[in-house]
């Protein structure tokens, strides 16, 4: 993805280019001496100490000084995502002492943070690129296959149209049919897992892909992602907050967003939300085991706000408040499953009543029917007696009192 970008942006630039690969560089006291090698800095004596005789070796910053006012064109500093902090103290410099007629582009999976610097993201390739390069890297490698675009797009979709994961998955094409490699995308990381040889190592794999990015996270930030891939579709930071157990995560999900593991819709009527893609969704429920922490705070949240937008759903608020519910549709059900499969009957009620709402103005009486069958048919006595509630708060009517309950 991005250093093919950059690669096609270095060809075009007229003038020198020089490219300075930081993928291989692991603490921040290489990265200078890599700059500088790559840039030609040499270990030079000062004019001064040259007159008086004496012998002083530049430091290396020095050296890069004394360089750089000589460069003119284009500074590619490769895979900085790691070394970030280097990598902006050494960029800083070089633009401080360089001509006007010097640029760096810098690639990494989260900005420099450098005044003045302009952040191109990149998106998710479109659908007709994505299906492009698959068959192009599918027929480059021997594929046998017969050719199904419908099929082909579906794969796609499956790997997020990311570059990485469908050039793994063109090479599973030398062997497979594509229907397989779709099946076996259920286990989509045992399944692409060194797929290709001689790649690097951040790249071997889809797993070593996101592994590489998680392992740039803090430690709590790699716990909210992992906690956050419970959650199945786009959700508020209040969500957030909640799968992850602490008051406040916008901190965590801003650095999750700048290594590219989430990825900010701001687009939306309402509050921000966020999205992961479904790769990073599923190495983050591998990485997390047990998941009962997180959808525990999944389904507290999930049964607050389902009250909250229960009591709009009829009245002047009501369209808002079906348009919210329908977002937090994927989200709620999630949360509904566990609360079933838990015996949380508080809980069971109040999510349902939301939804049966939400579907009863829609018109989509069959999703009534089917979770009502599947409350009565819960083993817990209490949630089969749910029923007669949640048909109560979908119809408007008032709940039956306790003894009502009772006898149902």
């Amino acid at each position: 993805g991005k250093t093919r970008l950059a690669a096609e942006v270095a060809r075009r630039v007229p003038g020198a280019v020089r490219v300075i690969e930081l993928a291989g560089v692991r603490t921040p006291e290489e990265v200078l001496p890599v700059v500088l090698a790559a840039l030609g800095g040499a270990e030079t004596a000062t004019a001064a100490s040259a007159l008086s005789g004496e012998r002083r070796v530049l430091s290396p910053e020095e050296r890069l000084r004394a360089v750089v006012p000589e460069l003119d064109g284009l500074v590619v500093l490769d895979n900085c995502e790691h070394l970030l902090d280097a990598a902006a103290a050494v960029v800083a410099d070089l633009l401080g002492a360089a001509s006007p007629e010097l640029a760096v582009l810098a690639t990494s999976r989260a900005p420099l943070g450098l005044a003045g610097e302009l952040v191109h993201r990149l998106p998710a390739l479109p659908d007709a690129e994505a299906l492009d390069l698959l068959q192009a890297r599918a027929r480059a490698g021997g594929a046998a296959v017969t050719w199904d675009t419908e099929r082909a797009l579906a794969l796609c979709d499956r790997l997020d149209n990311l570059p990485l994961a469908l050039e793994l998955a063109a090479a599973r094409l030398r062997h497979m049919p594509i229907d397989d490699v779709l099946a076996g995308l259920a286990d989509r990381f045992a399944l692409l897992d060194d797929a290709l040889r001689g790649l690097p190592e951040r790249h071997a794999s889809l797993w070593a892909m996101v592994d590489w990015s998680r392992e740039l996270l803090a430690p709590d930030d790699r716990e909210l992602l992992q906690r956050l891939a419970v959650i199945p579709a786009p959700f508020t930071a209040e969500a957030a907050a909640a799968v992850a157990g602490v008051p406040d995560v916008r901190r965590g999900l801003a650095a999750l967003v700048e290594q590219s593991l989430l990825i900010l819709d701001d687009g939306d009527s309402g509050p921000p939300r966020w999205r992961m893609l479904e790769t990073v969704r599923e190495y983050g429920e591998a990485r997390l085991g047990d998941r009962t922490a997180a959808m525990t705070g999944l389904v507290a949240w999930a049964r607050r706000r389902a009250v909250a937008l229960g009591a709009d759903q009829i009245g002047p608020r009501q369209l808002g408040a079906l348009a919210e519910s329908a977002r937090e549709q994927e989200n709620f059900l999630a949360a509904l499953r566990w609360s079933l499969a838990h015996d949380d009957e508080p809980a069971t009620v109040d999510v349902a009543a939301a939804l049966f709402q939400l579907w009863t103005v829609r018109g989509l009486h069959v999703e009534v029917s089917v979770w009502s069958r599947l409350v009565l048919h819960a083993d817990d006595p209490a949630a089969r007696s749910a029923s007669a509630v949640l048909c109560g708060r979908a119809s408007g009517k008032p709940l039956p009192d306790a003894d009502r309950l009772a006898r149902l």
